[in-house]
Formats: C-alpha cells, sequence, structure tokens
C-alpha cells in the first residue's frame, strides 16, 4: 500500500501536521506558553523549547518542540518531542518519543524509546533493558540486561551485556561490537559479523519478508477489518460528542486553538501519569478497586481525547475551506469522516504520521483535562 500510494500518504500527513502547525506555531515566540512547574521534587515543563540543566530531585516529565536535558534526574524521566537531546544522569527509568532523539545520558534502570531517529552516543550507557523503536537507530555506547529494537535501518556499535533481539529491514554491526549475550535478528538476509566484533552467545538469523515491525511498537492497526471497525467506533463516538454534547466540543475546540501547548504538554502529562497512579495503588493492594477504575476512566479518555483532536481538526479544515461550525451537519459530519480516514492513513508514513497522530491525541486528551478544570471552576468563583 505504501508502494501504491508513495506521494499521496506523505502529503496527506503534510495537509494535517500543517493544520496542527496552524495552531502551534503562532503561540511559539510566546513566552507565556513555556511552563515550568515544580510540584515537591518532580519537575514538569512543556513548551516551544525547553532547556533543563538545573538538578532534579524526583521526576521529569519534559514536552516541547525542542527538549534539551543535560541535567542530573534522580529519579525517572518521560519525554516527548520533535528535536529531543538527553544528556546528564537520569538514575530511574527513562521514556522518550519524538521525531529525532539523541542519548547521552547515563540511565540507571530501564529505557523506552522511539522515534523517527534515535542515536545514542559511545559515552551513553543504559545499566538495565532498553526496547528502542523507530525509522534509523544508530545505537552506540552500553547496554545493560538486554536490548529489543524495531526499525528500518539499525546500526549496532560498542557493547552489550544482555541479550539483543532485532527486528529490522536493515541490520549492520560496527568493528568492535560486543555482545554477550545472544544475538537473535529478524531481517530480510543474514548479517555479516564484523571480524573483530564478537557475539559470545551466538546469532540466530530468522528470514523475513523485508518489512520491519517497527509499526507495531508504535501500535499501528494494520488488520484491514478491524482497522474498518476501529474507524467506524471512532466515527460513531465523534457524532455522540458532537451531537449529545456540543457545548463541550465547542469548549475542547476553543481550548486547543487558545492554549495549544498548554494542551499539548498537560495530554503528555495525563498520558503518563495516570497509569503511573494505577500502578502505585495497585501495589498498596487496598487500592485495588481505585486503579482498576482509574484504568477504565484512563483508556475512555484515550478515546475521547482521540476523537476530540479529531473534532479539531474537522472544524480546522471547514475554516480552511472558507466555511464554518455554522455550515450543515451533513457537511461537518462529511469532513470528521475525512479527517478520521486520513488519520487512519498517515499511520502507514513512519516519522511524520506517527507524530501527527500523537499529537492529535495529546491536544484532545489536555484540552478535555482543561475543559473540566475550567468547568469545575466556573461554579467556585461565583460564589460569595
Amino acid at each position: 500500500m505504501m508502494d501504491a500510494c508513495s506521494w499521496r500518504l506523505p502529503a496527506i500527513s503534510l495537509c494535517l501536521a500543517l493544520m496542527l502547525g496552524g495552531t502551534l506555531l503562532p503561540h511559539i515566540a510566546r513566552a507565556e506558553n513555556i511552563a515550568s512547574v515544580r510540584l515537591g521534587e518532580d519537575l514538569f515543563a512543556a513548551g516551544s523549547a525547553v532547556s533543563i540543566r538545573d538538578r532534579v530531585s524526583g521526576d521529569a516529565l519534559l514536552a516541547g518542540g525542542t527538549v534539551d536535558s543535560r541535567s542530573e534526574i534522580t529519579g525517572d524521566a518521560a519525554v516527548a518531542g520533535g528535536d529531543v537531546t538527553l544528556g546528564g544522569r537520569i538514575g530511574g527509568d527513562l521514556y522518550a518519543a519524538g521525531g529525532q532523539l539523541t542519548i547521552d545520558a547515563q540511565i540507571g534502570h530501564n529505557a523506552r524509546i522511539a522515534g523517527g531517529r534515535v542515536q545514542t552516543s559511545a559515552d551513553a550507557r543504559i545499566d538495565g533493558g532498553a526496547t528502542i523503536g523507530g525509522g534509523t537507530l544508530r545505537l552506540n555506547g552500553t547496554f545493560g540486561r538486554y536490548l529489543n529494537v524495531a526499525g528500518r535501518s539499525v546500526t549496532l556499535g560498542k557493547r552489550v551485556l544482555g541479550d539483543v533481539l532485532v527486528h529490522a529491514r536493515e541490520l549492520r554491526l560496527k568493528p568492535g561490537t560486543q555482545i554477550e549475550g545472544r544475538l537473535t535478528y529478524h531481517t530480510p538476509g543474514p548479517v555479516t559479523l564484523p571480524a573483530d566484533a564478537t557475539v559470545r552467545g551466538g546469532m540466530y538469523h530468522v528470514p523475513t519478508a523485508g518489512t520491519a515491525r517497527s509499526g507495531e511498537l508504535a501500535g499501528n492497526w494494520r488488520g484491514e477489518g478491524l482497522g474498518w471497525v476501529w474507524l467506524m467506533g471512532l466515527f460513531l463516538v465523534g457524532l455522540l460528542i458532537a451531537l449529545a454534547l456540543p457545548a463541550f466540543a465547542a469548549r475542547t475546540s476553543a481550548t486547543i486553538a487558545a492554549n495549544p501547548w498548554a494542551a499539548l504538554g498537560l495530554g503528555f502529562v495525563a498520558l503518563i501519569c495516570i497509569p503511573a497512579t494505577a500502578i502505585v495503588l495497585l501495589i498498596t493492594i487496598v487500592g485495588i478497586p481505585l486503579a482498576l477504575m482509574l484504568m477504565m476512566l484512563y483508556f475512555v479518555a484515550l478515546l475521547a481525547g482521540y476523537v476530540v483532536g479529531a473534532l479539531f481538526l474537522a472544524e480546522r479544515a471547514l475554516l480552511l475551506l472558507g466555511r464554518s461550525t455554522a455550515s450543515g451537519m451533513g457537511l461537518q459530519v462529511l469532513v470528521f469522516a475525512l479527517v478520521l480516514v486520513a488519520l487512519a492513513l498517515v499511520a502507514f508514513v513512519p516519522l511524520l504520521g506517527g507524530l501527527v497522530r500523537l499529537a492529535v491525541l495529546l491536544l484532545g486528551l489536555g484540552a478535555i483535562a482543561l475543559a473540566v478544570f475550567h468547568t469545575r471552576k466556573k461554579p467556585a468563583e461565583t460564589e460569595p
């Protein structure tokens, strides 16, 4: 499908990205849209360009167009952005996603990384296990317990202390690479081991048809039947929100248009913090019922957030066509359906498509949180 639509899918992705960009770019130069808040020992920062240099004694959640962190973070770090650079030391786990990621950090535990282009320097070190997915992966440095990789083009270098699992279209081992465990790789053809490279646990090749499985890590559904059922479900949820809750739909769209970076940052915080809170509740045993209820609400919020983001894009598309939201319901429904189809198609574009869909989800999720917050705040403000 990608070959048959090689120019159409990137074009659709670009159009959706431009609609999102038309919302975000006017706010980039405004300093008030760059927020940094410390809650106890934790740091939350979101904006067009986020730069962290001071020590963070707890966890750090960072989101922005450009994210540059070279500080010491004693807890976990969750990072999302277009261009992400991480240095310094992270004492806990790392969760990172972006268009381009450069990792030069010392990570005390595990790392989960996804991006269009991911590069780890020779000085980078991940003491725990690492799972990395993306388009182009250039992985140097030292990896600990295991390394799981999925991408189109993968290059491995330096040292891995455990087993390595690779799904790729192209795999190359750099001279001097040392793998202490077993290397299992799923590629179209076998890989030649450089003369001075060592794989102590042996190399096991699983032939493939030549397509990388990075789309599975990104959560792209490719089953045609289930795909259409899912698309129809999103369409029905959107209709329910637009028809049964028109004031809520209008309020969330206005929230995204007025405060896109706040919606994007809060959406990212909700995406990470809600499941983390549920895990903490599960550990307490007593909080298991509340944790299960929270996760149910979380999945509902993810679905609603994606639909709200798509409704906002449909509204932007109407404005670009010279129409308003006061246009006939039939036209609004048609444009919303086309936006959902476009978002489904861009899933096949490795880099831009994934970032566009993530942005739609985060914008919608953050807009819901902001709309609920303002709704609860108004009655309190009107009390004498």
